[in-house]
C-alpha cells in the first residue's frame, strides 16, 4: 500500500467525526490515530451512537484494532456526549440512553449498568469464522464473557 492511499485512507476515517456526538470526537480522533497506527489500510465503515456508547465499525481488523475498538467504546461511556466531561449512562422515562454528564443530563436518570450485550462477528471472505466472534454480556445475566 502506498503513502498516499495511506493518507487518504486516514483521510476518510477522520470523516467520521461529524457524524458523532461533538463531546465524543476527541475519542474517535484517538482511535482512528491508533487504528491507523497499526494497519493504515483499516477504513471505518460505521461511527455512531448506540444505547449510550460510541460504536465504531471497520472493515478488518487483528486483535489490536478491537481492542482500541473496545477502549473507545468504553473512553465514550465514560464521556459526556455533549461536552465530553465526566459522565455516566443515562436513560429517559421512554427508553433513549445517553451518556450525560450531570450539566446536560435534564431529563435522564442515571444507570448502574449498560444496557447492551455486543457481538463481535467476524466474516472473512464468504465464510464466518466462528473462532474470531468476541462476545461481552453482564455476568449477571448468565451471559458469557
Amino acid at each position: 500500500m502506498n503513502g498516499r492511499r495511506e493518507m487518504m485512507t486516514m483521510t476518510y476515517n477522520l470523516t467520521w467525526l461529524a457524524a458523532i456526538p461533538a463531546g465524543w470526537r476527541p475519542i474517535l480522533h484517538d482511535a482512528v490515530e491508533r487504528l491507523h497506527a497499526l494497519d493504515p489500510t483499516i477504513q471505518i465503515t460505521l461511527a455512531k451512537e448506540k444505547f449510550g456508547s460510541l460504536r465504531i465499525h471497520v472493515d478488518h481488523g487483528s486483535a489490536d484494532a478491537y481492542a482500541v475498538i473496545d477502549a473507545a467504546r468504553a473512553a465514550s461511556e465514560r464521556s459526556c456526549e455533549l461536552c465530553g466531561a465526566d459522565a455516566q449512562l443515562r436513560r429517559t422515562p421512554d427508553g433513549y440512553y445517553a451518556t450525560r454528564c450531570p450539566d446536560h443530563a435534564t431529563g435522564f436518570m442515571p444507570l448502574e449498568e449498560a444496557p447492551s450485550v455486543t457481538f463481535r462477528v467476524v466474516v472473512r471472505g464468504d465464510r464466518h469464522d466462528p473462532s474470531a466472534d468476541h462476545h461481552e454480556g453482564n455476568p449477571d445475566d448468565g451471559d458469557a464473557r
